[in-house]
């Protein structure tokens, strides 16, 4: 699933209302096509962050670890997740930077596993 996608559906998802400082992406100039306008209204309430490079990367997919901080900041707002669980997966460890957001979206029923 490309990032647009899912971009597109957590835009509808959003709840967020509050917005922050934000100061765009190297690799999005400019709110011209729809999905950046979706993109630049998530990354402004603190939903999408990008990469450390400052780049937002439409082109790659997104990966699970994403796409459950996404939903969960859609759905929780920017409060952490509890990251004191052990992980409900063997390919995620305890220090990935996403197993909190991971471990809620099991919680939640938006994704499962094999193991």
């Amino acid at each position: 699933m490309k990032k647009i996608f899912a971009f597109a559906f957590v835009f509808v998802l959003s709840i967020s209302t509050v917005a922050l400082a934000f100061d765009g992406f190297e690799d999005i100039s400019s709110v011209v096509m729809p999905q950046d306008k979706a993109i630049f209204y998530l990354a402004e309430r603190g939903i999408l962050t990008g990469y450390p490079d400052n780049y937002f990367h439409a082109e790659k997919n997104i990966t699970r670890a994403e796409m459950a901080a996404v939903i969960y900041k859609a759905m929780y707002g920017l409060t952490e997740p509890d990251n004191t669980e052990a992980s409900q997966f063997s390919d995620v460890s305890e220090k990935h930077w996403a197993h909190g957001y991971i471990n809620q979206a099991v919680k939640d029923g938006i994704i499962n596993g094999l193991d």
